[in-house]
């Protein structure tokens, strides 16, 4: 046998109130009524929660998101055109190699100039950042977002060169569309 706890006066403390025992109810049968400690009260009280105000939010209500028009969708197939345009050529000038004349003809002009190898190895590595900036901008002017960014990275689309400079080219109609097409973007 436990002993029992006691309180500070040196009585036994009172037992919970343990549930009503589970009583099954014959098909027909009605439901005896529920005990007064156990019937609902007689008004319901709501709860906080259906009093609270909805968050209060400061400032301008931003703008209702709305879909790119045109132009900027046309920008945007431009800009990411011009990247794949770019990553292509990369992907062509590094699998293959230089013809003996070609590589005899650049060996010529860098040997007169050591400066100019250092230059074209510059502009390689701006024309190979300036494809992932094409097509980030490509993905902005797509999606109707950011102009401001959209544009400094279709103005940088114009370094990535591609084959003969046809990078450049769909880059810089991609520049002119999303220039006319500042109302279309969000912000």
């Amino acid at each position: 046998m436990r002993p029992t706890a006691t309180d500070e006066s040196g009585t036994e403390p009172k037992k919970r109130d343990q549930p009503p025992p589970l009583e099954f109810l014959r098909p027909g049968e009605g439901q005896a009524p529920l005990p007064p400690r156990d019937q609902p009260p007689a008004a319901w009280v709501p709860r906080p929660e259906e009093f609270e105000r909805p968050a209060q939010t400061w400032g301008v209500p931003p703008p209702p998101r709305r879909a790119a028009g045109g132009r900027a969708k046309a920008a945007g197939i431009c800009l990411i055109l011009a990247a794949l345009v770019g990553i292509l050529t990369t992907v062509y000038s590094f699998y293959v190699p230089l013809t003996p004349e070609e590589q005899q003809y650049v060996e010529n002009i860098t040997a007169n100039d050591p400066g100019l190898a250092n230059t074209l190895i510059a502009l390689t590595i701006i024309s190979f950042y300036a494809q992932g900036l094409a097509l980030l901008g490509g993905v902005l002017a797509f999606r109707g977002r950011e102009w401001k960014l959209a544009t400094a990275c279709a103005v940088l689309s114009l370094a990535s060169l591609g084959f003969y400079f046809i990078a450049s080219a769909i880059g810089f109609l991609g520049l002119m569309l999303v220039l006319s097409a500042r109302g279309e973007f969000t912000s």
